[in-house]
């Protein structure tokens, strides 16, 4: 079922009570890379677009100094109240920590709402999938806080960095400022060309014509996400030490390829060289993918996210047999263009980009061919290209 206003202010009045005057509803998106993946965290280059699908949040002031939260995805957990005055992390229900971060890292930039609130969410984005979730429920929180109260100072790059900032410091997950980025400054019909170290960021029109994005999600979730990306981070940091000493960089993106190549063996892991030989080529990716864009050569877009979906099998070791087997399907079905793996990876979602008229055929056997293999159903979604945090009107 689509998710509108109307919908969601029935649902608030459905747990909340009350009446529908002063209840407002926002929307924020998830993201899919479509190139440049652990390389935002490595200080390079992304190429996202922010999605249609995405979290909705409906909120309304109470008289009290508690917040009160509750979500479709989790009915379960009913309405959960924590303290406007000391929020603190609860290890027994994860996700509301994500709403109860958000007004922590509110607060500790200097915006303190006046009193309580009731706010209710619902999705269309599968979780846990690398479409960015946790950062479309953060940026959400904080955009109808900042709305609802009047916080029209903050800027959205404080706003990208109080999200960032709830997520790394109040929850302790590691991870880059992609999701929270995109989350914000998405745009129908462009990708985003962002450097991460500067934020320095470019609109590209993304030109599709007879071709779309489509999303598969191949099921595997980790429960031991936040160790395997960390797994990551270390082995990036190990690799930025280990050519510092031959080169004047200060991050991992700063080397070029013709660099790696002529001081790889000052690493001495072979999984590290293997991690740091990923990024520095993904990097390069990215600035040719930007250019093909630009130009229009999807074509030549496609064979750069197949390079891509290589080097985070082989080298970063980021994909798992189940993903595998998606992208093999969709490089063996006519009117693929390009097919590989987004997010952190480790399980999730593959991204493609496919002929509008073989779409039907790409879901069909895609699917058929992932639960021969596995066992197990994927989900697919044919993606459109959205527009970042906003006010819902209709």
């Amino acid at each position: 079922m689509a998710i509108n206003k109307d919908l969601m202010i029935e649902e608030f009045l459905k747990t909340y009570g009350g009446e529908r005057d002063g209840i407002e509803v926002y929307f924020a998106p998830g993201q899919v890379n479509l190139l440049g993946d652990h390389t935002d965290y490595n200080g390079g280059h992304v190429l996202p677009v922010a999605l249609t699908l995405g979290t909705y949040a409906a909120i309304r002031r109470n008289d009290s100094n508690v917040c009160h939260v509750a979500s479709a995805q989790f009915p379960e957990d009913g309405i959960y109240e924590f303290p406007l005055a000391d929020q603190r992390p609860d290890e027994s229900i994860f996700w509301v920590n994500y709403p109860m971060g958000c007004l922590w890292s509110m607060i500790a930039h200097g915006h303190r709402p006046s009193c309580g609130f009731d706010i209710f969410f619902d999705s269309t984005l599968p979780l846990n999938s690398g479409l960015s979730s946790s950062a479309s429920i953060i940026t959400v929180t904080i955009y109808s806080i900042m709305k609802m109260y009047g916080f029209e100072g903050i800027s959205p790059i404080d706003l990208v960095l109080m999200n960032q900032d709830a997520e790394n410091s109040f929850l302790n997950v590691g991870c880059g400022i992609l999701g929270a980025f995109m989350s914000v400054f998405g745009k129908k019909d462009n990708a985003i060309y962002l450097k991460a170290s500067s934020l320095h960021f470019k609109y590209t029109p993304l030109s599709l014509l007879g071709k779309h994005i489509v999303i598969t999600n191949s099921g595997i979730k980790h429960a031991n996400m936040n160790e395997l990306f960390t797994s990551c981070l270390d082995d990036c940091k190990k690799g930025t030490k280990y050519l510092a000493d031959n080169l004047p960089i200060l991050r991992l993106c700063d080397v070029t390829s013709d660099q790696f190549e002529t001081y790889k063996d000052m690493i001495p892991m072979p999984q590290v060289r293997d991690r740091v030989r990923h990024v520095v080529y993904e990097n390069q990716r990215v600035m040719q993918a930007y250019n093909a864009l630009h130009v229009g050569n999807i074509t030549r877009f496609g064979k750069l996210m197949n390079e891509s979906h290589i080097s985070l099998r082989d080298f970063f070791g980021a994909s798992c047999p189940e993903v595998d087997c998606l992208v093999e399907a969709a490089w063996n079905t006519p009117g693929v263009i390009g097919s590989r793996i987004t997010g952190i990876g480790f399980g999730g979602c593959t991204v493609s980009i496919v002929e509008n008229n073989a779409i039907e055929n790409f879901i069909e056997s895609v699917g058929r061919a992932y639960t021969e293999k596995t066992g197990l159903k994927a989900e697919f979604y044919i993606a459109e290209t959205g527009e970042g945090a906003h006010e819902v009107v209709g």
